[in-house]
C-alpha cells in the first residue's frame, strides 16, 4: 500500500512538473515561448485542472502542493516520503488516522522540517520563480494566517476569517455543521460556477449542490 501511495504522489508531482514547464514554454496569453519571461501564475487557471481530485481536497492553490526536487533534496527523499505517509492523499476519504490532504503543502513542509529562509528562497527561486513573486515567497515563509489566506486560498475553497473550508469538507458535513462553521448559502452560491469549472466528478458536484441547498433551507427555517 505504501508503494502505491508514493507512486500516486509521484504521478501527481510529474504531472504538475510537466504542466509547469509547458506553461513556461507555451504561446498562450500571459506566457512566453522564450522561457519564463512574461509568465504569471493565475489562481483562476492554476497548473492544470482537477488532478486526481486535488482541488476538491485543497485549502490552497495547486502551486502550494508542488514540491521541487531541490526542496525535497534538503531533507532527503526517504525523509520526504516518510513525511508524505502522514497524510491522506486527495483520492482517499479522510478517516481520522492521518493528517488531511489539505495540509500536504509547502507551508506544512517548511514548518515541519524547519527549513531555513535562505534554503527555501534558493530552491524556490531557482526552480519555481515563475510561480511566485518575491512578496508571495515572503508570505509563504513567514506570513500571518490572514495573509496566507488572502494570497493563496484555492479558488474552490471558502474562507471564514482565517479558516479555510475545502469542497470536500463542505460536501461531507451537515447543514448544521456548515452553519456552525460560519458558512452561508450565499457563499456557496458564489462558488457554484467555479466548482463546475474545476471539479470534473459529477458525484462530487452533486454533493456540493446538495450541501448548498440544505444550508439554504436551514437558513430559511431559522428565519421563520
Amino acid at each position: 500500500m505504501n508503494k502505491l501511495r508514493i507512486a500516486a504522489f509521484l504521478l501527481v508531482l510529474a504531472f504538475l512538473t510537466a504542466v509547469l514547464f509547458t506553461a513556461c514554454g507555451s504561446d498562450q496569453p500571459g506566457s512566453s515561448s522564450e522561457g519564463t519571461t512574461g509568465y504569471q501564475y493565475d489562481p483562476e487557471v492554476g497548473m492544470g485542472g482537477d488532478t486526481l481530485g486535488m482541488i476538491y481536497a485543497s485549502t490552497y492553490q495547486d502551486r502550494l502542493y508542488y514540491f521541487p526536487a531541490t526542496l525535497i533534496n534538503i531533507v532527503g527523499e526517504t525523509e520526504f516520503n516518510a513525511w508524505a505517509e502522514e497524510f491522506n492523499f486527495q483520492y482517499e476519504t479522510p478517516d481520522g488516522t492521518k493528517r488531511p490532504y489539505a495540509e500536504f503543502n509547502l507551508i506544512s513542509f517548511l514548518e515541519d522540517f524547519s527549513i531555513s529562509k535562505e534554503d527555501f528562497f534558493s530552491c524556490l527561486k531557482s526552480e519555481y520563480e515563475v510561480m511566485f513573486t518575491d512578496e508571495e515567497l515572503e508570505i509563504l515563509y513567514s506570513g500571518t494566517a490572514a495573509q496566507r489566506v488572502a494570497a493563496f486560498i484555492s479558488p474552490c475553497a471558502v474562507a471564514v476569517g482565517e479558516k479555510i473550508y475545502t469542497p470536500q469538507w463542505i460536501a461531507s458535513h451537515s447543514a448544521e455543521e456548515l452553519r456552525a462553521a460560519g458558512l452561508t448559502a450565499s457563499q456557496l452560491e458564489e462558488k457554484t460556477q467555479t466548482w463546475s469549472n474545476w471539479i470534473t466528478d459529477q458525484e462530487r458536484l452533486n454533493a456540493l449542490t446538495q450541501s448548498k441547498t440544505s444550508l439554504g433551507e436551514a437558513e430559511l427555517r431559522t428565519k421563520e
